[in-house]
């Protein structure tokens, strides 16, 4: 590249100088085809896999609406949850936890990210949308949460952060956390 593209900033730009790009839009309903392994799932797994595949669309037109088409979160984490599932070997146990794991691990801290990059991350996350509703509570469902921090503080140290929702397991004292006294003594 030439001294002007070698800055991050143009960097976009050179590549679109470069290249062309094809847009592709997040697609929705193509997980059922035989191409994949939907069909050798358990019924178990499938509705799991159900479940995020409508809170996923939920979340891309709840994204497009308030942050753009840009925002939407592309479906190829379904495509590894269903490659996940069908190793779950008819578990619920494992079905939940790779569901969970793809939210907590690939989608929401994109999720994240882009709340934050408005600066009004607790604003638009937790006005009253029905879509935003319903992944809320399905996060809740699957025990994770965002948590947006309160715009009236100073915002170079809080972030958005994707974590346990209060009522879960995560969350229960297992020995190893300190105890309120151990917490004022330790600092």
């Amino acid at each position: 590249m030439n001294t002007t593209d070698r800055s991050v900033a143009p960097l976009d730009s050179a590549l679109r100088r470069r290249f062309v790009f094809l847009r592709i839009d997040p697609q929705t309903g193509i997980f059922k085809k035989k191409e994949t392994k939907y069909e050798s799932l358990s019924d178990d797994a499938k509705k799991y896999f159900t479940d995020a595949e409508k809170n996923w669309d939920s979340l891309n037109i709840w994204l497009k609406n308030n942050l753009g088409k840009d925002a939407t979160i592309g479906h190829s984490y379904l495509f590894e949850l269903i490659e996940q599932l069908s190793k779950a070997k008819d578990s619920i146990i494992e079905a939940k936890k790779y569901t969970k794991q793809m939210w907590q691990y690939s989608i929401l801290p994109q999720v994240a990210d882009l709340l934050d990059a408005t600066g009004q991350a607790h604003a638009l996350w937790d006005k009253n949308d029905k879509r935003a509703e319903k992944v809320i509570e399905y996060l809740q469902g699957i025990e994770l949460e965002l948590v947006t921090p309160d715009e009236n503080i100073n915002r170079t140290f809080s972030r958005t952060l994707v974590g346990p929702h209060d009522k879960s397991d995560d969350d229960k004292d297992n020995g190893s956390k300190l105890d309120d006294d151990d917490e004022k003594t330790s600092s």
